[in-house]
């Protein structure tokens, strides 16, 4: 059906006589039977065309039993000075950027770096004395917050167990910036963060992590899997009673990805997509002189439990998933929701990388840090052509910081 846009509601003209259609008195059930054969994204432009169909389709939007549905937008960076945040959305048709840019009134989030997302939760940092930081999760939708204890900024991750509205539950997993530095567990009822140190292994270092079916995945420099129990971590963490304990993980040595070149650098990333564990491998190679680097191929690989073992298969095909890749804030999306032109699609943002040092530089960090790929590593990577291609149209892209994907309820949008 394509974008609906709004204006003008005459039809057309027909043997030289205008004929005036009344559209906004479709009937409500034409309507949703409408909406309930095109992707989400088309629903969203078709609720602009009146007040009674957005009426309509605001009632009928399904819900998803895990997870709130919605569309990916991009919260922009360097914004910690304002109260009122940028957002861009890449899934809209058109040059006029106007209205693609939207805003957040967010004044509790003034003087705070945006770190990442779940869902449609902010993570958020403030800094505070002596090296110290404080994160919180922020709904900019419903205004509820959630602050977590003060940790001192050697981390490059946040990764949660589930939903910051759930207060009894939820499991909050740093993972260390350092080698030597492995990860901080937290959960509702626990004094402050509780320093992890893997059983029998010493100076692991974790590039990435998600949580799923009830462990964390921790990716190791060498491709290699850890996986976490989080209730049994729980426990060991209470029984230990300290700030300091020892875990156990279960370890899985895999062999080195296929197709892994050995220059330039990689930044590694894992998504849960359609109930499977992918790493989506990011390659960049340094141009000018080592001053710049440039983003020039994707490769994908699901996890695969082969008895006892495990292993990475590489993957040519998504199915019907749209990857979204950015700094703690990677998910995937149906074609359902977004539409069969975005099949096989990695959408990406620029992302400052450490080599084979820290994965990601924190933007609150030392500023001889705040180097790394500019706005051009920006754009949409596309498994079936092995082609890269920019966005419809782009917001400014000064920043060296990449912005964060947020997942904005379908009412927002």
């Amino acid at each position: 059906m394509g974008f609906i846009r709004k204006g003008n509601k005459k039809a057309r003209v027909m043997k030289g006589r205008e004929n005036n259609r009344d559209w906004g008195g479709l009937p409500d059930n034409i309507v949703d039977m409408i909406s309930e054969r095109l992707p989400l994204i088309d629903c969203v432009s078709m609720s602009r065309v009146c007040n009674s169909w957005c009426n309509v389709l605001k009632q009928s939007f399904p819900n998803c039993n895990k997870r709130p549905r919605g569309l990916p937008w991009l919260v922009m960076s360097k914004q910690q000075e304002n109260i009122f945040r940028s957002c861009y959305s890449v899934l809209q048709q058109g040059n006029n950027n106007n209205s693609k840019l939207r805003k957040l009134d967010l004044p509790e989030a003034y003087g705070k770096y945006f770190w990442g997302s779940f869902q449609d939760w902010l993570i958020a940092v403030e800094r505070i004395k002596y090296g110290n930081i404080m994160i919180s999760l922020l709904n900019p939708f419903t205004r509820v917050q959630v602050n977590l204890p003060q940790v001192f900024q050697s981390y490059h991750k946040l990764v949660l167990s589930g939903s910051p509205s759930d207060q009894t539950s939820t499991i909050y997993l740093l993972l260390g910036e350092y080698y030597g530095i492995d990860i901080a567990l937290w959960f509702p009822g626990s004094d402050g963060w509780c320093n992890c140190k893997v059983e029998n292994i010493k100076d692991v270092f974790f590039r990435d992590s998600i949580f799923f079916n009830g462990y964390f995945y921790l990716l190791t420099e060498d491709y290699n899997i850890h996986l976490l129990d989080a209730g049994k971590a729980r426990s060991e963490i209470m029984k230990q009673g300290s700030s300091a304990a020892t875990i156990t993980t279960q370890i899985y040595k895999l062999q080195k990805p296929e197709n892994i070149p050995e220059c330039g650098f990689v930044i590694r990333n894992l998504v849960e997509s359609n109930g499977n564990v992918l790493l989506v491998c990011r390659f960049f190679r340094y141009l000018k002189n080592f001053k710049r680097t440039e983003n020039y191929d994707f490769k994908v690989y699901r996890l695969e439990h082969q008895g006892e073992n495990m292993a990475w298969k590489s993957l040519d095909d998504l199915g019907d998933q749209v990857l979204f890749m950015g700094r703690n804030c990677c998910a995937s999306f149906s074609t359902k929701d977004l539409g069969d032109e975005f099949a096989n699609c990695v959408f990406f943002t620029n992302q400052n990388q450490g080599g084979r040092g820290p994965p990601i530089m924190n933007e609150w960090e030392n500023s001889r840090l705040r180097k790394g790929s500019d706005g051009r590593d920006w754009g949409v990577f596309s498994l079936n052509s092995d082609h890269k291609f920019s966005y419809v149209a782009k917001p400014s892209r000064s920043a060296k910081w990449g912005p964060i994907w947020l997942t904005a309820p379908l009412g927002w949008c």
